[in-house]
C-alpha cells in the first residue's frame, strides 16, 4: 500500500483542515485517478454496457425483471416452455427500460411472435444474454478459459478466476469441486483462484462451530499447500506461488470463514503461504473481523511469516435479505417490533439460560453471563441495523399469489421445470425428513413436472443432477 500511494504525482497537498489522515487522502485521490484511468480507457460498447447497468440500478422495478428473466427464464431445456415464461414476466413486469432501443423493439417482436416459433425465438434470447455477459462470464471448459487467461497474461493483466456454481447437494460433490480446485491451480495459466467455504464442506453448521471450522481448516490446507507448490510465471518472467482467496457469503458464515482463514494459515508449514480473505462492506460486523486479521497477520509478519490479503468488497446478499423479508411480508416496523420483544424475553429469561447452560453445558456462571449477554446485544443491533438497511433503495418481490392444492390428505410439494431445483431439493429433504413426520405440514408427496420426471426415465436425452436423481430415487415412488 505504501508503495502504491508513493506513486502519486508529487503535486499532491495534504488538506490540513480535513479530519482524514494524510495517508487517507492519499487514497482518495488514488482512487479518482483509478476511476479516471479506467474510464478514459474503456470502450465504445463497455460505454454502452455501463450506461445500461446504471439506468437498471436507478430502477428498482426494472431490476427485478432482469432477475426474473435470468433466473426463471432458461431453467426449462424445451423452448416453448422457456418462450412460455419469458412472455409471462413481460406481460406482468412490462419491457425494461434501462435496455437500449433495438433491445426494446426486439423484445415486442418476441411478445408479438415469439410464441409462434419458440425453437426460433428462445435460442436468439438465450444467445442474446450471453452475448451481453460474454466479458464478465468466461465459458469454464479448459480450452476456452486457457486462452482466455493466456491472452489476459499477455497483456499484463492479473485475473482471479471464482467459479460459478456454489450450491452443494451432498458430500460427493464436496469432494469432487475440491478436486476440481486443485486441478485448476495446476493449469499454467491461472494464478488466483477464489473459494467459498460452501463450496468445500455440504453441511455447514454454524451451530457445529468447531467441528464445522475443523474439517474446513483440513480441505483449505489442501488448497494452500496445492497453490504453493504451483509457480506462475508472469509477463515480465517472474515467478509467483499460486494464490487462493477465500471469499465471505452470507453473514452466519462471517465467523466460520475468519476462523477458518485464521486457524489454517496458523498451520505448521504453512507460515510462508501467502493468502487472500474477502470481507463485505455493508456488514458492520466485517470491521470487527478486519481488526481481529490485522493483528494475527502483525503477529505473523513478527515472526517472520508471509503477509495476507484482504479484499474489501461491496457485499452482494443485501438484496436477498430484502427479498426475503419482503416475500414473508416482514415490513420494517414489524421486524423492529419482534426483535425487540424478542430482546425483552432474553433479558427477562436470563437467569433460566444461565442455569440452562451450567445444568447442560457445564458452564459456569461468569462464563455463561458474556454469552447471554452478546445474544442480547446481538438482537438489539439486529433491529437497529434492519431499519437502517430497509431504507435503502433495491429490490422489492411482489407474490404472484395462491396456490391451493388438495392432495387427499397427502402434503404434497410441487417441482415444476422453471423451479430452483438446488433450492427444490434443500427445501424437501428439510420438509419431508427434518420434522421426522411429527409435523403435519410435512412434505409427504412430491409432484414433479414431465421435464423433472424424464430426469429418471431417459437421463441420456435430458442429463440430471446427480443429487436430484438421487434425492428423488430415495424419496420413493413419484408421482406423475
Amino acid at each position: 500500500m505504501q508503495k502504491v500511494l508513493g506513486a502519486l504525482p508529487g503535486s499532491f497537498v495534504p488538506d490540513s483542515r480535513s479530519p482524514d489522515t494524510e495517508q487517507a487522502q492519499k487514497a482518495v485521490v488514488l482512487a479518482r485517478q483509478l476511476q479516471k484511468t479506467a474510464a478514459a480507457l474503456q470502450t465504445p460498447v463497455e460505454e454502452r454496457q455501463q450506461a445500461e447497468l446504471d439506468r437498471m440500478v436507478q430502477s428498482p422495478h426494472d431490476k427485478a425483471t432482469l432477475t426474473q428473466l435470468t433466473d426463471q427464464a432458461f431453467r426449462s431445456n424445451r423452448p416453448h416452455r422457456a418462450v412460455d415464461q419469458i412472455l409471462h414476466i413481460l406481460d406482468l413486469q412490462g419491457i425494461p427500460r434501462f435496455f437500449s432501443g433495438l433491445d426494446r423493439t426486439l423484445l415486442r417482436g418476441f411478445r408479438s411472435f415469439g410464441s409462434y416459433l419458440p425453437g426460433v425465438a428462445a435460442p436468439l434470447v438465450r444467445d442474446r444474454m450471453r452475448e451481453e455477459t460474454a466479458n464478465v462470464v468466461l465459458p469454464a471448459e479448459k480450452a476456452l478459459l486457457v486462452r482466455h487467461l493466456e491472452a489476459r497474461r499477455q497483456h499484463g493483466v492479473r485475473m482471479n478466476v471464482n467459479f460459478l456454481g456454489e450450491a452443494l447437494l451432498g458430500e460427493t460433490e464436496a469432494r469432487r469441486r475440491l478436486d476440481s480446485y486443485v486441478r485448476a491451480l495446476q493449469l499454467p495459466e491461472l494464478e488466483v483462484i477464489s473459494v467459498k467455504i460452501s463450496t468445500l464442506y455440504s453441511q455447514l453448521s454454524s451451530l457445529a462451530f468447531e467441528h464445522t471450522v475443523s474439517v474446513l481448516c483440513d480441505r483449505l490446507e489442501l488448497l494452500y499447500r496445492a497453490a504453493a507448490r504451483e509457480r506462475f510465471r508472469r509477463r515480465d518472467g517472474t515467478e509467483a506461488p499460486k494464490f487462493v482467496y477465500l471469499d465471505m457469503e452470507e453473514y452466519r458464515d462471517l465467523a466460520v470463514t475468519t476462523e477458518v482463514f485464521l486457524r489454517t494459515l496458523a498451520r505448521t508449514g504453512l507460515e510462508q503461504v501467502g493468502a487472500g480473505i474477502a470481507l463485505q462492506a455493508y456488514l458492520p460486523d466485517s470491521y470487527l473481523a478486519q481488526q481481529r486479521i490485522n493483528a494475527w497477520a502483525r503477529e505473523r509478519l513478527q515472526r517472520g511469516g508471509a503477509p495476507v490479503t484482504i479484499r474489501l468488497v461491496k457485499g452482494a446478499n443485501l438484496e436477498m435479505e430484502r427479498l426475503e423479508a419482503s416475500l414473508r411480508g416482514w415490513k420494517v416496523e414489524e421486524r423492529s417490533r419482534i426483535l425487540a420483544a424478542v430482546a425483552r424475553e432474553l433479558r427477562r429469561a436470563r437467569g433460566d439460560l444461565m442455569g440452562a447452560a451450567l445444568a447442560d453445558g457445564g458452564k459456569t456462571l461468569p462464563e455463561s453471563d458474556p454469552e447471554v449477554s452478546e445474544v442480547v446485544d446481538f438482537v438489539v443491533f439486529y433491529d437497529l441495523a434492519a431499519r437502517y438497511f430497509h431504507g435503502l433503495p433495491g429490490l422489492q418481490a411482489r407474490p404472484k399469489g395462491v396456490v391451493v392444492a388438495e392432495t387427499g390428505g397427502k402434503n404434497a410439494t410441487t417441482v415444476t421445470a422453471l423451479g430452483d431445483r438446488e433450492l427444490a431439493i434443500s427445501h424437501v429433504i428439510h420438509s419431508a425428513f427434518s420434522p421426522r413426520g411429527q409435523k403435519c405440514s410435512a412434505t409427504s408427496l412430491l409432484l414433479v413436472e414431465e421435464e423433472v420426471y424424464c430426469f429418471l426415465s431417459c437421463p441420456k436425452s435430458c442429463p440430471p443432477p446427480r443429487a436430484l436423481v438421487a434425492m428423488l430415487s430415495y424419496n420413493g415412488p413419484l408421482t406423475r
